[in-house]
């Protein structure tokens, strides 16, 4: 073995490859956040395959800077996810005006113990 010193350092971009059922999903996840629509997937256990899918969606989307819904139909074996429109976020989520601040907050009992 002989060791020398090196000129520089590479850069090394980590670059990993999709499978087909992945750009399956984030073809998906795309087309759901154009067009609004709900997907499903056929075929889920619960448990271990539920968990492993749904974070997969979770990911993607994530990724792609996306919120996702996802349901699960345990009966059915049927994941459901769908990236909602803008609009129907806005009606989720409080007005500015409607934030209440914590010095006018009154009542409240904590279940925390200090010491």
């Amino acid at each position: 073995m002989q060791i020398k010193e090196a000129m520089n350092f590479p850069v090394i971009s980590r670059t990993g490859r999709t499978s087909a059922e992945l750009q399956t999903i984030i073809d998906t996840l795309i087309l759901s956040n154009e067009n609004g629509k709900p997907y499903s997937i056929e075929g889920i256990q619960p448990g271990k395959k539920y968990n492993s899918m749904q974070q997969r969606i979770r990911a993607q989307a994530k990724k792609l800077n996306l919120n996702v819904q996802i349901h699960f139909d345990k009966s059915k074996q049927t994941l459901f996810f769908r990236v909602p429109k803008v609009s129907e976020l806005e009606t989720v989520i409080a007005p500015v005006k409607a934030v209440v601040k914590a010095k006018d907050i009154k009542n409240v009992k904590s279940t925390v113990k200090t010491k």
